[in-house]
């Protein structure tokens, strides 16, 4: 006689009954499940019956389920005889989390970008943005999304908003006033590396490029440069072009005023300046009349380098001259030959 477990036995020797283990399967989530969710199963019996799984996941061991799936396991008692527990999980998708980045998901520094999602009113949300408004961002930025549907099933969408920098200007150019005949420059000072320079005149249609316009040098160069400036240029507006990478931005715009040749300027010599105290060990004040005012005053030393300048912006003005070692030095006016005033620092 073979009984259900398996036992040969005489004839003659009655059979009590086959023992099953009892077996039960326990999940850490219940279904319906949303696709992805880490899955951990167990199993217990009421003795010490050995367990074994169907090869689709180990007791305890947690797993991601990506689609709907049962499962299996066997529980063998000392007698040989087996209980099999089976459990189905339904796995539902996720919801759809779909990010609209406009105009790009790249820009430069000051430019707005709007991101948008388009909403299931049955879903909910939750962003990290103002959902279709323009926004501004000043660096490399992660926008986040998370919808929500009815089944507690989350979707996610993310994206790098990539912020590039812009040129940075150092010293911008400034409204000058000058007599014509002067030489004169522009400044648009940039710490960065491989900055393109364009530098730009305002005209009736627009700004105009100065590339290769007479009467100017220096038009892609931080310095733009004016010989002989004819009182032609009296009134027209400047500014500079900067190019970094992918991004422009633009210097402040600069005006020119160019005041005609007078008969007072060209007869301004030392005696009408003023210079005092001299000498000095730290400050000097100097005295001009106004007509001289808005110009250059570059201070060379004994061997005619160029070691110190102040534009003039008062008839009466301050010069810090502390950093100057001890000797003579000489004073020039732009485009005044017949000034020269020497002073001594102590």
């Amino acid at each position: 006689l073979l009984n259900s477990c398996g036992i040969s036995s005489p004839t003659s020797i009655q059979v009590i009954g086959s023992y099953y283990p009892e077996l039960t399967i326990f999940s850490n989530v219940m279904s319906p499940v949303c696709e992805n969710t880490e899955v951990i199963l167990s199993a217990e019996t009421n003795d010490n019956s050995t367990l074994q799984t169907d090869g689709n996941f180990e007791i305890g061991i947690p797993f991601n389920l990506l689609a709907s799936q049962s499962f299996e396991v066997s529980a063998t008692s000392d007698f040989g005889c087996t209980t099999i527990a089976s459990l189905a999980l339904d796995v539902v998708p996720l919801p759809i989390a779909e990010l609209q980045v406009q105009p790009s998901s790249e820009l430069c520094f000051g430019n707005d970008v709007v991101v948008s999602y388009i909403e299931n009113p049955n879903f909910s949300y939750t962003s990290n943005f103002a959902n279709g408004e323009s926004t501004f961002f000043n660096e490399d930025t992660i926008v986040e999304l998370a919808v929500t549907d009815e089944n507690g099933c989350v979707g996610i969408a993310n994206e790098l908003i990539t912020i590039y920098p812009l040129a940075n200007i150092t010293e911008q150019p400034i409204s000058t006033t000058i007599t014509e005949n002067d030489d004169f420059q522009l400044n648009a000072l940039c710490s960065d590396v491989d900055v393109e320079f364009e530098w730009q005149v305002q005209n009736s249609i627009g700004w105009q490029s100065l590339f290769n316009v007479i009467g100017y040098t220096g038009s892609n160069t931080s310095q733009l440069s004016f010989t002989n400036t004819p009182l032609s240029m009296d009134g027209k507006i400047y500014r500079c072009k900067l190019t970094l990478g992918d991004c422009i931005n633009f210097s402040d715009e600069a005006i020119l005023h160019v005041e005609p040749i007078v008969e007072s300027v060209l007869n301004l010599t030392e005696q009408t300046v003023k210079l005092w105290p001299n000498p000095t060990s730290g400050n000097l004040t100097i005295q001009v009349p106004s007509f001289a005012m808005n110009r250059n005053l570059i201070i060379y030393n004994s061997v005619g380098e160029v070691v110190k300048s102040f534009m003039l912006i008062s008839e009466t003005q301050i010069l810090n001259v502390e950093e100057l070692a001890s000797g003579v030095y000489c004073m020039k006016m732009q485009n005044l030959p017949n000034v020269s005033l020497t002073f001594c620092k102590n």
